[in-house]
């Protein structure tokens, strides 16, 4: 084979992997830059491609969930929606009687036609009743439709819901589990395949079974061999069916799977669009998105595929079915005696056909409602492993903590089960500054002390109660936390400092954006600024005060800060004070700036020798034990 047809093979079985059109279009000079690193060999592209999966964050995608965890999903037929079902059946049973009345009223017609012109005493209820059931067929359609829309949104609002509350618990570490792109995957697009089976796929389902039963008993009543032809060919079609379903669900894994990936790397780029763009890496990041379009793309027409061949079976089925009918009643024309003569006449095969046209619809869906079934129990799947995430979280309410309580520390291990432990009881109103080599435990402590990761050694007592035992309110009432890398909330300047109270005056938004170094004035116009996502519209020191800020307005008995040096201005020693001066509780902060830790009352020191980590002292006071 000549070269250019090897390489042309090479790239028709990697799509994805050609350079982007506009990339190509660009003059050499412009994207030399750009293409750097584009140009790779066979196995540099396998490799990258091969890091495009292995570096997200949600490896347990297409993993099937864990044992038991599909009890914690809210099931479709629960409460108040086990009622809409029952209408919904009750809708889809009325909708066969209908449609059974439209063919025998329409087979009495026609048997029963008047051969004198203008007699229509047979005829002419028979086309009234006929066209009253077919218009309580389309009414009844639509009736369905929006109480299946109902009971949909019902259902993924339960969902949802289930979803927050257990992002709500976890900790940094089960955040790290995933990628924020499937994180997002589980809120929007696993729960609107759950919403087009409860909407369309399990009213569907119901509707074909009754009109398959519906279907058999008409034909039966018309004449007993058609309804004989039916359930041969229904046979078929079941199982038939039993070969298509699941290649269709393995392609729906699969293209749930590629979804997934491509919705991890467009979130995780859109966050580090500045970074792209001064690397000179947009051309780069373009292929490497090309790359997983291309596989996304191929798994979903691989679906379409299993999905075409899956609905062919039934629309065979029903082909066949009525072609069935035609040949028995051609070969029954004109006998006598027998079979063929429950067969003979006009009526028979116009009822006959009208019912299989009349139920073809929701036979039809039938497969569309497996079809969603599958891509559901994959939703379920993914939300399942997610719910089974959940993590204890303390009592929604308990007694009111002292205003000025004491933190008492015993037998911690920040950096880990290896690490020295840590003791120490802190009064209210001093200030530590915690300090140590980076991975020594230092956010690890402070992130344990302000709840937001489990207590995995040793135990914490805030006022003399045990820190898992404090009401979530009553604990965000004494105890704030924040760090440098702590975002902004989409909103305006006013909504971020009173999101932890909500009933703040003016006078103490004022005094806590002072104290975090807030330039200017904290007036009507700075409260009413708009802040865009993750305060990209504010300045650098706007976004760093306001944090802080939020922090303190409250005045929090225990202030947690992590990296205080990157929330202050230059003046390190100035904006403390001015801090220290606004906020008189107790002041835990980390901090590779010696120049802050001076200023604390006691140095806890992270990750020295065991000897001198595991502090003696049983109180701190002006300076360290």
């Amino acid at each position: 084979m000549p070269l250019w047809m090897q390489g042309l093979a090479r790239r028709l079985r990697r799509p994805g992997r050609r350079k982007p059109a506009s990339v190509r279009g660009r003059a050499p000079a412009a994207s030399a830059l750009e293409d750097e690193g584009n140009d790779l060999g066979e196995s540099a592209l396998a490799a990258a491609e091969h890091a495009d999966h292995a570096d997200d964050a949600d490896a347990r995608e297409a993993g099937p969930a864990p044992a038991g965890a599909h009890a914690r999903v809210p099931a479709l037929a629960q409460g108040p929606r086990r009622a809409r079902l029952a209408a919904l059946v009750a809708a889809a049973l009325a909708q066969a009687a209908c449609g059974l009345a439209a063919a025998l009223a329409a087979r009495q017609a026609l048997d029963h036609a008047p051969p004198q012109v203008g007699d229509g005493t047979v005829v002419l209820p028979a086309l009234a009743l006929t066209a009253a059931a077919l218009l309580a067929i389309a009414l009844l359609r639509w009736w369905q439709g929006v109480q299946g829309e109902r009971l949909a949104q019902h259902h993924i609002r339960d969902v949802r819901l289930a979803l927050f509350d257990t992002l709500g618990t976890l900790s940094p570490a089960g955040r790290g589990r995933r990628s924020r792109g499937a994180v997002m995957l589980r809120f929007m697009g696993d729960a609107q395949a759950l919403r087009d089976w409860a909407a369309v796929g399990a009213p569907g389902l119901v509707a074909a079974v009754v009109a398959g039963v519906a279907l058999l008993a008409g034909l039966a009543l018309l004449a007993a061999p058609l309804a004989l032809l039916a359930l041969a060919w229904f046979g078929v079609a079941a199982l038939a069916m039993v070969f298509t379903l699941p290649p269709l669900a393995r392609r729906v894994r699969e293209a749930r799977l590629r979804q997934a990936h491509l919705a991890a790397l467009v979130h995780d780029r859109i966050a580090t669009v500045p970074v792209m763009q001064a690397a000179a890496q947009m051309g780069r990041e373009r292929a490497r998105l090309d790359r997983r379009i291309a596989h996304l793309a191929e798994a979903q027409v691989g679906t379409a595929t299993a999905r075409a061949r899956h609905r062919a079976v039934l629309d065979v089925a029903l082909t066949g079915l009525a072609l069935s009918v035609l040949t028995a009643w051609s070969l029954a024309a004109g006998a006598e005696g027998g079979w063929r003569e429950g067969l003979q006449g006009v009526g028979v095969l116009v009822g006959a056909l009208g019912l299989i046209g009349l139920l073809a619809a929701p036979l039809r869906r039938s497969g569309r409602a497996l079809e969603q079934h599958v891509a559901a129990a994959v939703a379920r799947d993914r939300i399942a492993e997610f719910l089974a995430d959940t993590e204890a979280t303390p009592p929604a309410r308990s007694a009111a903590l002292p205003r000025q309580p004491a933190l008492r520390l015993a037998g911690l291990r920040p950096a880990g089960p290896a690490s020295p432990p840590l003791a120490a009881e802190v009064p209210h109103g001093r200030c530590i500054a915690i300090t140590g080599a980076p991975g020594s435990g230092k956010t690890a402590l402070l992130e344990t002390l302000a709840r937001l990761r489990p207590l995995t050694a040793g135990e914490v007592e805030l006022g003399e109660r045990a820190l898992g035992s404090i009401g979530l309110r009553e604990f965000a009432q004494r105890v704030s936390h924040v760090a440098a890398d702590t975002p902004p909330l989409r909103g305006s300047v006013e909504a971020n400092l009173r999101y932890r109270r909500r009933q703040a005056k003016p006078e103490q938004l004022q005094a806590a954006a002072q104290a975090a170094g807030w330039p200017g004035p904290m007036d009507a116009a700075a409260l009413a600024l708009r802040v865009r996502d993750g305060g990209a519209n504010l300045g650098g020191r706007q976004r760093r005060a306001l944090v802080l800020a939020r922090a303190l307005v409250g005045q929090p008995a225990l202030l947690l800060v992590d990296e205080l040096e990157h929330l202050l201005d230059a003046d390190l020693e100035a904006a403390f004070a001015a801090l220290r001066q606004h906020h008189r509780g107790t002041l835990i902060f980390s901090t590779h700036e010696p120049r802050l830790a001076a200023l604390a009352d006691a140095v806890w020191t992270l990750g020295a020798a065991p000897a001198a980590a595991v502090l003696p002292l049983r109180r701190v006071g002006g300076t360290a034990a």
